[in-house]
């Protein structure tokens, strides 16, 4: 051995000298498990066997189908397919936030046609509106 070797053996003291218990986690021992606010995920919270509690749950009620946009990219017309007949508000918006296209709704329509010629390549956000201002976007390419 060594002159200068350090016997190892199981680390009693943090970083500051101070003794730590056996089973404490170093960087987390200000932490106790009466602080986790959620409990751990388990295999049946994620992937295709994700169970969702409807009692608890508040996306169904505002939940707006999936919409169909083509095609993408858009060139001078945008087709939408599948909007939900409770949507009443369609608008484009650059990225900047800027609303460059509003349409408003008045019967339930499930499809939809946007002349899309007059704007500038790049890429936009859909926003459909249902009444009450809850709204969902969906991206959009525009490339003449």
């Amino acid at each position: 051995m060594y002159d200068n070797a350090v016997t190892t053996g199981a680390i009693n003291e943090d970083i500051e000298g101070q003794e730590r218990p056996n089973s404490s986690n170093p960087g987390a021992d200000n932490f106790s498990l009466e602080s986790i606010r959620y409990a751990p995920l388990t295999p049946d919270d994620v992937g295709p066997n994700a169970y969702e509690d409807i009692n608890t749950s508040t996306a169904n009620e505002y939940e707006i189908s999936e919409v169909l946009a083509y095609p993408v990219p858009a060139n001078n017309i945008l087709h939408l397919n599948n909007i939900d007949s409770k949507v009443n508000k369609i608008e484009i918006v650059n990225l900047e936030g800027t609303i460059v296209l509003s349409f408003k709704i008045q019967a339930a329509a499930s499809r939809f046609t946007i002349n899309t010629s007059k704007l500038v390549n790049g890429i936009y956000m859909l926003q459909f509106s249902k009444k009450g201002d809850y709204s969902k976007s969906k991206k959009i390419i525009i490339q003449h």
